[in-house]
């Protein structure tokens, strides 16, 4: 029984538990005198597990890492033969609630990386090298799959290193039909990989083809010729992904290199401190949400109900010409300039290479959506809840109060036509890009609603009754 009990947690959750226990419970018992486990049935067991929450919060964690540790506790106490401490706790739930109401913090999405940025960092991959290559197949491979970064280890050595059951190694990516496939095997949503998709442990994902920068089959030849893998691709165990020193690639150095490759491109380093390779995931949601749909982009980035879904025909039809029309949708003349990012010519936060001219850094739409970019009359204003969360909103000289730049643009257009821009000061994707590409951001408020991901958009949570 015991070794059942041992072997039914995966390692994050073994990690968890330790953590618990030896950083938070351990000292907390020496600190208050009290016994390392909980007796059965002790009449001081609600007193004892609540002083050890308020201990937690005490310590500023949010509020899902103390119920983690708690979680441990509890599950420590389990595996050692004692009945758990919350058993028949009377209104356990309800001092659960006003610790989460009082430890609550704002969370932040994950920033997406601009679209522009990611171009012009796979313009700048020195093809010589295999770390450089590797990444751009990284980068690639997550926007088109939308997968989370978890298919590289977090760490070199422990519960967290290179894993064949979740991570990615050379014999996972494969072409086939003409097209090339990934296998994503335990990932966070599936960590015994339950989900029907999965085959013999494995579900794969099709990347279609497509030309230039985002051809992932090319990169992949590219990367093959500099690796050159001693055994067959179908049966080679190596770690797909390599650092610069030649280890396998991890968590933290990818957004290091990430952030090198952004710096290299132009981008001023304290913004490029700010992405990290979760902003890849954002961006290809977004993208293909605004291509093809939200069902095509939910089923290919296994997001929320829809995730389970395997590949039907028309499915995998539409999965398999995304790249190519990802592509065209950039350079179209109908491409929205939120997703893509847009330059800001600012002297502070220009780099400018020895003997070359500065280049303007690549900024999320946000910064363009500023106060400065509002039509005539209209002014930012900043107000805070009472849970400490911020919210802008703009105001017009005629006391009218909107909520975003969305609908400040669709009222100022009703009242009158804002005057256009200069084609010459705006930036483009080239000498071909049309001069509807070349429009002020703030003429396409119909792409900024429907596809950005906007910071100052109200939630859309009911609140709690209190």
């Amino acid at each position: 029984m015991v070794l059942f009990m041992d072997n039914r947690l995966s390692s994050s959750s073994q990690s968890t538990i330790a953590t618990a226990v030896g950083k938070h419970w351990v000292p907390f018992c020496q600190l208050y005198d009290l016994s390392l486990q909980v007796a059965s049935g002790s009449p001081n067991r609600g007193g004892i597990m609540a002083s050890f929450i308020i201990y937690l919060a005490n310590k500023q964690l949010a509020y899902p890492t103390i119920t983690s540790y708690l979680w441990g506790v509890v599950d420590h106490h389990l595996a050692l033969g004692f009945a758990s401490p919350l058993s028949t706790v009377r209104d356990w739930s309800t001092f659960m609630h006003s610790v989460e109401v009082e430890t609550h913090t704002p969370a932040d999405g994950r920033k997406m990386l601009p679209w522009r940025a990611l171009i012009q960092v796979l313009m700048r991959i020195d093809v010589t090298s295999r770390a450089e290559v590797g990444m751009a197949l990284f980068l690639l491979i997550m926007l088109f799959t939308m997968s989370r970064p978890e298919i590289i280890p977090k760490v070199y050595t422990g519960v967290n290193a290179f894993n064949l059951r979740k991570h990615v190694a050379r014999k996972h990516v494969r072409t086939i039909h003409g097209y090339v496939e990934v296998s994503f095997r335990s990932i966070k949503q599936d960590p015994l990989c339950k989900r029907p998709a999965v085959v013999y442990g494995e579900a794969w994902r099709a990347i279609g083809g497509c030309t230039g920068l985002l051809n992932v089959d090319r990169w992949l030849s590219i990367y093959d010729g500099l690796m050159k893998f001693s055994t067959p691709h179908d049966a080679c165990n190596t770690p797909f992904f390599v650092d610069v020193d030649g280890r396998e690639l991890i968590y933290p150095r990818a957004n290091s290199l990430l952030r090198m490759l952004l710096v290299r491109m132009g981008m001023a380093a304290p913004l490029a401190l700010t992405y990290a390779m979760g902003g890849v995931r954002s961006l290809g949601y977004n993208a293909t949400k605004g291509v093809d749909g939200d069902e095509t982009a939910r089923v290919q980035g296994m997001w929320g109900s829809n995730a389970h879904m395997h590949y039907d025909r028309p499915m995998l039809d539409r999965v398999l010409s995304l790249p190519s029309r990802l592509a065209q949708f950039a350079a179209a003349s109908t491409a929205p300039i939120s997703p893509v990012g847009a330059f800001e010519a600012s002297p502070g936060n220009m780099v400018a290479p020895a003997g070359q001219a500065a280049v303007p850094i690549v900024r999320p739409q946000a910064a363009v959506a500023s106060s400065m970019a509002l039509p005539p009359g209209w002014s930012t204003h900043m107000t805070t809840s009472a849970n400490g969360r911020s919210r802008r909103f703009y105001v017009h000289s005629s006391g009218k109060k909107l909520y975003s730049m969305p609908e400040v643009l669709r009222f100022n257009s009703s009242v009158a036509a804002a005057p256009p821009s200069p084609a010459s000061a705006l930036p483009t994707l080239g000498a071909q890009a049309s001069p509807a590409f070349r429009m002020h951001p703030l003429t396409l408020p119909t792409f900024l609603h429907e596809i950005v991901v906007e910071n100052d958009r109200p939630s859309k949570r009911v609140k709690r009754a209190r």
